[in-house]
């Protein structure tokens, strides 16, 4: 569920698994032995959108660290950006860190999606 505990929503797309947080999270995760990669799809929830579709507003920076070290950045994502997939290695490492950064301009409607997000083990 997104933020406001209705269904994730990037991009005009809906899914059914994921977490919603608002800008600024960071939520870190054990890695466990076997466990290889994770995947998912980050995105800006489509409630982030402003009803004067105004610039600035609904958008932040994703990131994820393993083991403190940054190994993805997907940039800064409005409320118009498609989901941004990730695949991270994971085998060796100790926990992950899901990162979600205020964007530029006015931090309001900030609500960020992890949607997919899963752990593929051996």
């Amino acid at each position: 569920r997104n933020v406001l505990g209705n269904p994730l929503q990037i991009g005009g797309i809906s899914y059914e698994r994921g977490i919603g947080v608002h800008s600024k999270s960071h939520l870190t995760y054990s890695i466990d032995k076997g466990d290889q990669f994770l995947i998912g799809i980050a995105g800006m929830d489509i409630s982030s959108r402003p009803a004067d579709q105004q610039e600035g507003i609904g958008c932040a920076e994703f990131r994820i660290l393993v083991d403190g070290t940054e190994r993805w950045n997907g940039g800064v994502l409005s409320w118009k950006s498609p989901g941004n997939p990730f695949r991270i290695p994971l085998e060796g490492a100790q926990s992950f860190t899901l990162v979600v950064d205020l964007g530029p301009g006015h931090h309001i409607l900030d609500r960020a999606n992890w949607a997919q997000i899963r752990i593929i083990r051996k």
